[in-house]
């Protein structure tokens, strides 16, 4: 909602430039805390996971650190890391096609469809724990603690 509000706000006024993108520090804020919880990594910090893919190459070839070879947790945080780099590429292709199709999309409804896609992918991602939101127990609603659903 803070993604379409701030999309409104900059429609119906046109000069209107800090209330808007305070709403959107806030909403990514939480997209970015989300995301954090469901995925267990920061997605907005591009810088990072290229940081940490490129210490590990580093590590594993440079003499100087002592080639080092990777765990399974080093890969796994590899793909993870590598997996943010190319859904930031897609994103970015994939926002300059749709702005080249449709030129008047970024005036109005550019933060309200990234918003609606951060939703979706948000509820995609946690679809499992989703589910057991609305499943009954003994005729009682499954109870949400501050780690998961308990619903077993």
């Amino acid at each position: 909602m803070l993604f379409v509000a701030s999309d409104a706000l900059s429609a119906a006024y046109p000069g209107t430039r800090w209330v808007p993108m305070i709403l959107l520090s806030v909403a990514f804020g939480m997209v970015n805390s989300v995301g954090t919880e469901i995925g267990g990594t920061l997605a907005f910090v591009l810088t990072g996971h290229l940081t940490k893919l490129t210490n590990m190459v580093f590590d594993r070839f440079s003499r100087t650190a002592g080639r080092k070879k990777l765990t399974q947790k080093d890969l796994d945080g590899a793909k993870q890391s590598a997996i943010i780099i190319g859904g930031f590429f897609s994103g970015a292709v994939f926002a300059w096609g749709l702005i080249k199709q449709f030129p008047g999309f970024l005036k109005f409804g550019t933060f309200s469809t990234m918003g609606a896609l951060f939703g979706l992918l948000l509820i995609w991602q946690d679809r499992k724990a989703l589910g057991a939101w609305w499943d009954k127990e003994d005729g009682e609603l499954c109870s949400i603690d501050s780690l998961e659903t308990t619903c077993e």
